[in-house]
């Protein structure tokens, strides 16, 4: 009898503190597909980042990429490309402005 109350108090007090700890904490619980979603959708990500990109095909490029390339595109030399460069930037920034409003 004694060893039924000190099991009790030992181990499952403190296993249910510790559930209802966790409840009010409001853990995410994940399941297992949505972590195999995620990993095929960092997957496909990657493999669409690493198809060969035309040059110039600043559609395709980053917000990084683009300003990367805006820094250090020689405006005298390739007037088209900087031309389809600042194109594609004021395209962006637009389309930022329109989903803010």
């Amino acid at each position: 009898m004694w060893m039924e109350s000190l099991t009790v108090k030992l181990i499952a007090w403190p296993l249910a503190f510790l559930g209802i700890c966790i409840v009010q904490m409001k853990l995410p619980l994940v399941k297992l597909e949505d972590v195999s979603n995620s990993e095929v959708k960092k997957e496909e990500k990657k493999a669409k980042d690493q198809r060969p990109r035309e040059p110039f095909e600043y559609e395709r490029y980053s917000d990084e990429e683009l300003m990367d390339v805006y820094k250090h595109i020689d405006r005298e030399a390739y007037p088209e490309r900087f031309q389809k460069l600042e194109a594609e930037m004021e395209k962006r920034k637009k389309a930022e402005q329109g989903a803010c409003h």
